[in-house]
């Protein structure tokens, strides 16, 4: 049993699932509400390093699954994110009777979570940047019923966030040559400016914030909240997961006294 398939494996086919069946609304609500209220408790209960018992017999859970080449790791440390993460994705879904949302939001938004937590999983750091706009493309439905016109802040949502992508790759790829070359203050100040920048349009910091007013008076303000919510959550937490991963950067002294 492997704690890839449970936190994103499973609630990524479960929403698959309730899309299908999205026009039964509040069977799609209350299993995905009840899906993530039970993996935010697993999260918080389970200890990844000691054997899960079921039914009398115990299971080891492994921690890395390797998909299309690529590692994905949710480890002890991890608990506290996915508590976190599928904590907000529970009480968000359990409130949907009442916001009265489109019915494609509680299976939309329960696959946007697990590919958040794929975002925070997945090694190396830069294919993070690629489930993240994966994350926002899959919003856009949520955002945008059928047969609803495309609004401007939705426009710029997508805009600004799939700007960011570019900005966080090149990032990357500039850190990962300034390994080889420590001393190259030059490429770290270049690095730093496009991680920056790409972080600046992800967070809507001054001056691409245009599309927040403009996106929660378009859209559900719900459906609004919980990306306003999910979104920062995740990109400050792969923030600390960047600048953990590499340790030349965190102990840079150009880059936290400019």
């Amino acid at each position: 049993m492997s704690t890839i398939i449970l936190w994103i494996f499973v609630p990524f086919a479960v929403s698959m699932l309730l899309i299908v069946f999205n026009h039964y609304t509040n069977f799609t609500r209350w299993t995905a509400a009840l899906l993530a209220l039970a993996l935010a408790a697993a999260a918080a209960l389970i200890d990844f390093d000691s054997l899960l018992q079921i039914g009398g017999r115990g299971y080891e859970l492994t921690t890395a699954l390797s998909v299309f080449g690529r590692r994905l790791v949710l480890e002890n440390t991890n608990r506290t994110i996915l508590a976190l993460i599928y904590g907000l994705g529970a009480f968000w879904f359990l409130g949907t009777p009442a916001a009265r949302t489109n019915r494609l939001f509680t299976p939309l938004g329960l696959a946007i979570i697990s590919v958040l937590v794929a975002s925070l999983a997945v090694e190396p750091f830069l294919y993070a940047a690629l489930l993240l706009e994966i994350a926002v493309l899959m919003s856009i439905p949520m955002l945008v019923p059928p047969g609803k016109a495309v609004g401007q802040g939705v426009m710029r949502y997508l805009i600004f966030q799939t700007l960011g992508m570019p900005c966080i790759l090149l990032g990357g790829w500039a850190l990962n040559a300034i390994e080889i070359n420590p001393a190259s203050q030059s490429l770290l100040a270049e690095a730093s400016f496009l991680l920056a920048l790409g972080l600046a349009f992800w967070l809507a910091i001054f001056p691409f914030y245009t599309w927040v007013p403009l996106l929660a008076g378009e859209s559900h303000p719900f459906v609004a909240g919980f990306l306003f919510t999910m979104l920062p959550t995740v990109v400050f937490s792969l923030l600390l997961n960047f600048l953990d991963g590499y340790a030349f950067l965190r102990n840079s002294a150009f880059l936290f006294t400019g």
